[in-house]
């Protein structure tokens, strides 16, 4: 059974969706208000079920150092999306890696642009931080909410005041 909640934050409504067995989706608020909750059309609410995930959430964007290590659904992602987002989990808060220095240890420098795929298909965003993933130049490489949002949450990890 699917299971919703929604999170109040200053930077607006986040949307969390669960099944059984774990976390399945991170929604990032969008341009209207009524977007993210008219996503969960048809889904069963409920608050509770995802245990104190919703207020580590806003401590997380209001700057707090917060830990995510809630259970993803396994039936996300293939097993080599599931690779990469395990490793993704393990970037410390304020740091980064490259798309292929996480490539390397997975398979080889040359899976960098699948690394990219992996993260691009990511569905739980903060809690597999992917953020911090980013291009061997140092530049901010896709973010499925986009971009600002990827640089505000780097922002906030080094105690920055971030803007969107």
């Amino acid at each position: 059974m699917l299971q919703y909640t929604l999170v109040e934050t200053r930077w607006g409504l986040f949307g969390l969706l669960r099944d059984e067995l774990g976390l399945r989706a991170v929604l990032f608020p969008s341009e209207s208000p009524a977007d993210v909750p008219q996503r969960f059309s048809g889904v069963v609410r409920g608050d509770g079920a995802f245990g104190d995930l919703p207020e580590r959430l806003r401590r997380y964007l209001a700057g707090a150092t917060e830990p995510f290590p809630d259970a993803i659904s396994p039936h996300l992602g293939s097993r080599f999306q599931q690779r990469v987002w395990a490793l993704t989990r393990t970037i410390p808060w304020g740091q980064t890696r490259t798309y292929g220095e996480l490539a390397h240890e997975l398979s080889g420098p040359h899976a960098a642009r699948a690394v990219g795929q992996a993260l691009a298909a990511n569905p739980c965003p903060v809690v597999i931080p992917c953020h911090r993933v980013i291009g061997a130049d140092g530049r901010l490489r896709g973010f499925r909410s986009g971009l600002d949002w990827k640089a505000l949450l780097l922002q906030l990890e080094r105690g920055q005041t971030g803007q969107l």
